[in-house]
């Protein structure tokens, strides 16, 4: 029982849930900001662990969340790499991925097209939970399974944001479109918003 107390815990975490503490997912790297110096080419790069984006519309119980990361590289300082990541909680087995074709950014009503970086979604499942069987028959396990995909971004757009009033990010898959709010505080959760700030700083001290 405990066990599956801690997982459910752990899961909330990687979803996103009001009631979590940020300290939690903190400690699970989400938002995470590192610097690191390639041990190849010498170029200095520096990566954002993903963090959460609220869904317009989606409570924090709709067992689907959308993070985002970023990563930059000094060898392209202008621009930066912007990886959506949708998840969702879902029975052993029986997957449910999200294809992401397409991310628009509005920022305070100037709509910019995201360059694709990667040509299909990229998929992985996680095991939450696994399968139990009693006396009064099994239990399906779970799965987080998650989307992701990479674009670019420019850098001047991610400073834009920060100063910005409104800001949107709509993602679609090619028939049916959600839209993300990133200026909106997802209480409890650890923000790609919140977080941009430290992520700029740090590239500007390059």
């Amino acid at each position: 029982m405990l066990k599956k107390i801690i997982l459910l815990g752990l899961a909330l975490s990687i979803l996103g849930c009001a009631g979590t503490n940020k300290s939690m997912q903190a400690g699970l790297g989400i938002g995470q900001i590192e610097t690191n110096v390639s041990s190849f080419d010498g170029r200095t790069e520096v990566s954002m662990q993903p963090a959460f984006i609220k869904i317009d519309g989606e409570s924090v119980w709709s067992g689907r969340n959308l993070k985002a990361g970023l990563d930059w590289f000094s060898t392209s300082p202008d621009q930066a790499v912007l990886t959506i990541l949708i998840g969702r909680m879902s029975d052993r087995g029986s997957y449910d991925w999200q294809s992401i074709d397409s991310v628009d950014l509005n920022v305070d009503g100037v709509i910019a097209a995201l360059e694709p970086l990667d040509l299909l979604t990229e998929r992985e499942s996680d095991g939450l939970t696994n399968t139990t069987c009693g006396a009064y028959g099994c239990t399906s396990g779970m799965d987080i399974d998650t989307s992701s995909k990479r674009f670019v971004v420019a850098v001047s757009t991610l400073e834009s944001i920060v100063n910005a009033n409104t800001v949107k990010v709509r993602i679609s898959d090619g028939k049916e479109y959600f839209v993300g709010d990133i200026r909106t505080d997802f209480t409890g959760n650890i923000t790609l918003y919140e977080q941009l700030p430290e992520f700029l700083s740090t590239i500007s001290a390059q």
